[in-house]
């Protein structure tokens, strides 16, 4: 239902920090615990989660375990080209 996109400095705890510096750990940049979505979840969802939230970007768990991230760029232009 989301597209999947690499996370930018939008996303980051510390955007100070470069994304890709050596030696830079992941933990550095990301929240410990961040919000998810299941792939499953709705449109709706995702939107009220990302703008309570304020969230610009936000994982979505597939079933096989693995993760995506979309924004809501996406999720708007998804709301956008829906035929209702």
């Amino acid at each position: 239902m989301f597209a999947t996109l690499i996370l930018g400095t939008h996303g980051v705890r510390n955007p100070s920090v470069s994304e890709g510096s050596p030696g830079t750990a992941v933990k550095d940049l990301m929240s410990a615990d961040p919000a998810t979505l299941d792939e499953t979840d709705s449109v709706a969802t995702a939107l009220n989660k990302m703008s309570m939230g304020r969230y610009r970007h936000i994982p979505i768990r597939k079933a096989d375990g693995t993760y995506s991230v979309t924004s809501i760029k996406h999720v708007i232009k998804y709301i956008a080209k829906a035929e209702w």
